[in-house]
């Protein structure tokens, strides 16, 4: 039985040392010049400004660390604006509006995320990047994926294992992974195998 494509995102599952959701969470602003939607799950980093309030902003982490930035964290959270509708149902921050985020910036935070291609056992342990798109702005879901095409030594994210799911084909199209955020600001951990 093939996977089901339905990307959705980086979503917390553990912490890399323990079990559990750490919940490292800070809020965090979105300046109204922000030309995408942020959505629940889609990975952020920061934009090197901070809004009137003294909260850094934040962007969303389109390409590969260095021609967009550090992985800052995985947004977790929509603050709800009642004066913008869509940050409270379906839960996502419109492009050009300001706003704030919740985002998890734990270094050592696991994530279950879709891999776009097949990957490898061979593979596991190896770094892969993201995969920026558009997030779904009628269920508000993110759409954000991991290309598991060219797994190397190098990468935003280290894939750990698979996810132990009764619907996760392994070596497979649509795979589900575990994976640990390697291209950091706040962490210690790195691209060492």
């Amino acid at each position: 039985m093939a996977n089901v494509d339905r990307p959705n995102g980086f979503h917390p599952v553990g912490l890399l040392g323990g079990s559990g959701y750490n919940a490292m969470v800070q809020e965090y602003s979105v300046a109204v010049g922000n030309d995408v939607s942020i959505h629940v799950g889609d990975v952020v980093t920061t934009t090197g400004t901070a809004s009137a309030e003294g909260l850094l902003n934040v962007e969303e982490c389109v390409g590969s660390e260095g021609s967009a930035g550090t992985i800052l964290g995985v947004v977790v959270g929509i603050v709800v604006d009642r004066s913008v509708a869509a940050t409270e149902h379906p839960g996502y921050l419109p492009a050009l509006t300001a706003g704030s985020v919740l985002v998890n910036v734990d270094p050592y935070q696991l994530y279950e995320v879709q891999g776009a291609q097949s990957l490898a056992l061979a593979d596991y342990g190896l770094f892969c990047d993201h995969i920026w798109a558009a997030g779904n702005t009628t269920t508000g879901s993110s759409n954000m994926e991991l290309t598991t095409s060219s797994a190397t030594t190098t990468g935003q994210w280290q894939v750990i294992r698979a996810s132990r799911r009764v619907d996760n084909e392994l070596v497979a199209v649509n795979q589900k992974l575990i994976v640990r955020p390697a291209e950091t600001i706040y962490g210690p951990v790195g691209n060492d195998v």
